[in-house]
C-alpha cells in the first residue's frame, strides 16, 4: 500500500481514521453518520478532490481506482466502526481496534465487506477455525 500510492496517502488515511475515532468518542450516532458522509463527500467536491489526489505518489494506470477505492472503503469503515463503538455500552474500542479493522492488508483497497461487530469477533476468536 505506502510502496505503491506513498506515505503522504497512508497519512491521509490515517487522518480520516483519527477524525472519525474522534467524533466515536461522542457516542451520537448521527453524528458519526454524517461525518462519514461529509468525509466521503470530500471525494467528490473541489477543492478536495485535488488537494487530496495530490498525495498520491506517482502516476500509474491504476492510480485512480485505488486512491479513490481505498479511500471510499477506509471511510465506510471507520463509519462502521464509529457507528458500533456509539453503540457500545461500556467504554469504547481502542484506535488500535480500528487501524487493525483498516489495515487488514489482504483487504486493505476493496473490502473487507465486514461490519466491525463481525471483524471484531472473527479476528478475537481463541480458537484458530476454517
Amino acid at each position: 500500500m505506502w510502496t505503491s500510492m506513498g506515505w503522504t496517502y497512508v497519512t491521509l488515511i490515517l487522518s480520516h481514521c483519527i477524525l472519525l475515532y474522534s467524533i466515536s468518542l461522542v457516542k451520537i450516532r448521527w453524528l458519526c453518520f454524517v461525518a462519514g458522509l461529509c468525509t466521503l463527500a470530500t471525494l467528490k467536491c473541489e477543492p478536495f478532490v485535488s488537494w487530496q489526489a495530490g498525495f498520491v505518489e506517482g502516476d500509474f494506470e491504476l492510480r485512480h481506482v485505488l486512491f479513490y477505492g481505498g479511500c471510499g472503503f477506509t471511510i465506510m469503515r471507520c463509519m462502521s466502526f464509529a457507528l458500533e463503538n456509539c453503540e457500545k455500552k461500556d467504554g469504547n474500542y481502542s484506535i488500535l481496534e480500528l487501524l487493525k479493522y483498516n489495515f487488514y492488508l489482504p483487504f486493505f483497497y476493496f473490502g473487507p465487506i465486514m461490519t466491525f461487530d463481525n471483524f471484531y469477533i472473527q479476528a478475537n476468536k481463541p480458537d484458530l477455525t476454517r
